[in-house]
């Protein structure tokens, strides 16, 4: 994914759960350290407990899915 979007010149929004075992947290930060570092405008959002499916872990009233969509909604509107 870095070297895909190193020469990419638009905006960049990564949105990923904290506790998510399929795509661990760790590789979102490294790329968007890696972008930030190469000059790309990105923005990295992390939902907190939230799995890959961004169920949010021992939060019933905690919709994952809308959080998500309403941190990339926003992200548009910037």
């Amino acid at each position: 994914m870095i070297d895909e979007l190193s020469g990419y010149k638009g905006k960049i929004l990564i949105v990923q759960g904290t506790a998510d075992k399929a795509v661990y947290p760790e590789s979102a930060i490294i790329a968007y350290t890696s972008l930030l570092s190469r000059g790309r405008n990105i923005q990295l959002e992390l939902i907190e407990n939230a799995d890959h499916s961004f169920n949010v872990e021992n939060s019933l009233d905690i919709d994952g899915w809308k959080l998500a969509i309403r941190k990339t909604i926003e992200w548009f509107d910037r």
